[in-house]
């Protein structure tokens, strides 16, 4: 059996429904962890004797490290394969959790705000009707009715009264939002299935977020950033892709949508939904990157409903911005897979904007966690 402390999944489960039983989950746990070490155990001969994760490097300015007798850069990797294709989407779940959950009856207010007190861009969704997993309702459902609402009773020419926006709100529900994305209902995994087959899954679907459902037990959701970050966790080879990203070709560097400070807030969701990227780099005239808007700002932007005034400009947006943003993480080509991995987790960052090492801040590209998942398994968009 497992010596690892139990989890509390805290997930949805139906009225009338039998909660899975801790104990058998931790039976297939333990199964896991045989499998897992096994491979490991067939990986391990590969590996020199006494290599650990060393000291950490410097957080400002790292310099590139020399393991003389380390395993090598494709070793390293295959062994971040190995526990990927052993370990389950189960083994992520933190020591206690839960999911949020909404039922598809809700409004569109309520269910924004709900996300926006738990935090999260996206939520599975509940059907009482059916009594069944009914997808998930992601951040671009939510900018899809803000632009909507902006468009009818935003714009200079068509301004509505507070009571007509109100009224419109109040009658849009997650059930009649036209804007839904189905492919969701459809798209799901048990949560004992590999960290490889839901990494196959995300990028077959070209998604972003994947439910993983038990019967009709709804456990959590996972992202590649999460995958990303548990490996970064559980293997200590990780350290030892010391290849750069300029070496490995890791990032978007063609044609990279970005936009001015004196842009309004609307080219800013209008980009978002149109390329479904996660960030719009925010750069200079001369094209040097001063900041950056995300998809975890709109959601900031939606506590004051769904339906609000885009016209502002970015730098004014910018100036109200929480204090708890993260700011913005940029790097060179010249930056280590393994040090962007280590810094991603320790500092819980979805991407790292690529800046010009010859020209300050020069923006060149963008560098996400699904560009290092899609590395890690060998996603060439044909099934890896």
């Amino acid at each position: 059996m497992s010596s690892q402390p139990r989890k509390s999944v805290r997930g949805f489960h139906p009225p009338g429904t039998t909660q899975p039983d801790p104990k058998s989950q931790d039976v297939r746990r333990a199964s896991s962890d045989d499998r897992a070490q096994s491979s490991v155990s067939a990986s391990a001969s590969l590996l020199a004797a006494g290599v650990g994760r060393g000291s950490q490097q410097s957080a400002i300015s790292p310099s590139r490290r020399i393991h003389p007798s380390n395993p090598s850069f494709s070793v390293a990797l295959a062994h971040c394969q190995d526990i990927l294709s052993s370990k389950t989407c189960y083994d992520t779940f933190p020591i206690s959790t839960r999911v949020v959950v909404l039922d598809t009856t809700l409004t569109m207010e309520k269910a924004v705000a709900a996300m926006i007190q738990n935090d999260v861009l996206s939520a599975p969704l509940w059907s009482s009707a059916e009594q069944a997993f009914d997808g998930l309702l992601t951040i671009f459902e939510v900018m899809h009715v803000m632009m909507d609402l902006y468009t009818k009773h935003f714009q200079p020419s068509r301004k509505s009264s507070q009571s007509l926006v109100e009224e419109e709100v109040n009658r849009l529900t997650i059930y009649n939002l036209y804007c839904r994305d189905h492919r969701y209902k459809e798209i799901y995994l048990d949560p004992m299935c590999s960290l490889w087959e839901a990494a196959q899954c995300l990028f077959a679907h070209n998604i972003d977020w994947l439910a993983l459902v038990e019967g009709t037990s709804i456990l959590s959701v996972i992202t590649a950033q999460g995958i990303v970050n548990y490996l970064s966790c559980t293997c200590s080879h990780s350290t030892y892709l010391d290849k750069t990203i300029g070496e490995l070709g890791l990032g978007s560097y063609k044609n990279v949508v970005s936009v001015r400070l004196d842009e309004p807030l609307s080219t800013i969701v209008s980009s978002l939904l149109s390329l479904q990227v996660s960030a719009i780099p925010v750069v200079s005239n001369e094209g040097k990157v001063v900041n950056a808007m995300d998809r975890s700002d709109i959601l900031w932007l939606a506590r004051q409903g769904v339906a609000v005034d885009l016209s502002i400009t970015v730098e004014e947006y910018i100036s109200k911005r929480s204090d708890e943003y993260p700011g913005v993480w940029k790097c060179t080509q010249q930056e280590t897979l393994s040090r962007l991995i280590y810094l991603a987790r320790r500092n819980n960052i979805p991407r790292f904007l690529i800046v010009s090492e010859a020209v300050d801040n020069q923006l060149e590209g963008i560098l996400t966690m699904s560009d290092v998942l899609g590395f890690l398994i060998g996603w060439d968009g044909e099934g890896g």
